[in-house]
């Protein structure tokens, strides 16, 4: 009787809408070099993009291991209600600018190179670059969750930033090896879970006997 019920749980599909309180879709948290496997697309549709200035002609297909150059601007977009201050007690507004690429030795632009899928850049940020090409400006609105929820005392929990970026260069690189794979069991049993799996909100979600590694079908 218990290999039936076994098959029959391995065949359950499982809604796990990530929602907040308010209904409002909620980008889950995560930090560079947390470990956490990435799922780009999912992780983009929670960024708003608003392009300066869009290359037609572009084939999009940024990869780990590539690498950019970039101009960066960061701002303070939306600051959580009652939050005036910084975990130092220091005073932080909307529009207040928190980065950007300028040396102050040769006060000049300094521009960051960075290869994809290494952890130096906030997460939201990566996603955006990876939609970019050469040429192109681009003001990326990114969700606390995908900015600075993770280095406390940066920025009150919850901040929304915005960068704006430009592409200078591109260099395709050689990519990285895949990950070995191993046969693993994974559920998805609640909405709660969402935000650890890096879920897309909304969305349904089965776990079954698979290769680790290979993206959750979503629908």
């Amino acid at each position: 009787m218990l290999r039936p019920i076994a098959l029959l749980l391995l065949q359950v599909l499982v809604v796990t809408p990530c929602v907040g309180s308010s209904g409002k879709r909620k980008a889950p948290t995560l930090s560079p070099g947390d470990g956490r496997k990435r799922n780009w697309t999912a992780i983009q549709d929670f960024i708003e993009l608003e392009w300066v200035n869009q290359v037609e002609e572009c084939v999009r297909s940024n990869q780990d291991g590539d690498t950019i150059s970039f101009n960066h601007k960061g701002f303070i977009k939306e600051l959580p209600p009652g939050k005036t201050t910084d975990g130092k007690g220091n005073p932080v507004s909307v529009g207040q600018q928190i980065d950007a690429n300028y040396d102050p030795e040769s006060k000049s632009l300094k521009p960051l190179e960075f290869v994809l899928g290494t952890p130096r850049l906030i997460v939201g940020m990566e996603a955006a670059l990876r939609l970019m090409c050469v040429g192109e400006v681009v003001r990326a609105t990114i969700p606390g969750g995908l900015a600075y929820n993770g280095r406390l005392g940066f920025l009150p929990y919850g901040t929304t930033v915005m960068y704006e970026m430009e592409v200078l260069s591109f260099t395709k690189g050689p990519g990285y090896a895949p990950e070995e794979k191993t046969t693993r069991l994974l559920w998805v049993i609640s909405a709660a879970q969402c935000e650890f799996f890096g879920a897309p909100p909304g969305a349904r979600r089965w776990s079954v006997l698979r290769p680790v590694g290979e993206r959750h079908e979503s629908g």
